[in-house]
């Protein structure tokens, strides 16, 4: 098992995404892809996780609000 910050991280506790919402637009993951495309300052906090996917470090205040300022723009439009 590898810890996360302060949290346990197993590929089991990371299956949760079936719980979600149905009508979630985030269920199936983010496109961080598009995100950095739409707000720049996200990409310095975006790297591949244990897992092969793109991320960010939850545990890092700078890259939660990068992730949060990003998915407003780019899904409900709001900017800052």
């Amino acid at each position: 098992m590898r810890f996360w910050g302060s949290f346990p991280l197993s590929i089991e506790s990371l299956k949760g995404q079936e719980s979600l919402h149905p009508r979630n637009r985030h269920r199936r993951g983010l496109d961080f892809e598009a995100l950095t495309a739409t707000s720049p300052g996200l990409a310095p906090f975006v790297a591949v996780n244990a897992f092969g996917n793109d991320s960010i470090g939850f545990a890092e205040p700078a890259a939660v609000m990068a992730l949060n300022t990003a998915l407003l723009k780019h899904c409900y439009g709001i900017a800052s």
